[in-house]
């Protein structure tokens, strides 16, 4: 009997160490499928963040090249400005170089500075001076 007793007590411990192993296992495998799950829900979110991500990025090319076409234009605009201003300043000087011209007699050079000017371009004041200048011219300039 004692051996049978010895049998039972080794297969109790047989069957409660197997079953141990399984519970820890069964525990273990829950926790792994809980941080599987976590890891999932984590790289779906990541990627949904990407996602969005690209859309702005999209988005944002799409104004900074709107902003640049915008830039570029203003740049020629104000180029454009910059050339008017300059060659009005170039013209203003014209007519005083020419009307310097005309006080010392030199009504050919005078002829030669007034006719750099385009008047189309001058405003109502120094119109008047460029009229003025050039009639003098037209006066005294016999054409030689």
């Amino acid at each position: 009997m004692n051996k049978k007793i010895k049998s039972f007590w080794m297969y109790t411990i047989i069957l409660f160490t197997v079953a141990l192993v399984l519970v820890l296992l069964s525990l273990a495998m829950t926790d792994y499928k809980k941080a599987n799950e976590n890891y999932e829900s984590r790289v779906q979110s990541l990627q949904n963040e990407n996602l969005q991500l690209k859309e702005e990025k999209v988005q944002n090319d799409t104004t900074i090249a709107g902003l640049n076409t915008k830039v570029e234009s203003l740049t020629t605009e104000l180029d454009k400005y910059k050339n008017a201003e300059e060659a009005y300043a170039n013209a203003v000087e014209s007519i005083y170089i020419a009307d310097g011209y005309c006080d010392d007699g030199l009504y050919k050079k005078a002829k030669e500075e007034i006719d750099k000017v385009d008047s189309t371009m001058l405003k109502e004041k120094i119109l008047g001076r460029y009229k003025s200048v050039k009639a003098e011219i037209d006066a005294n300039y016999d054409g030689e």
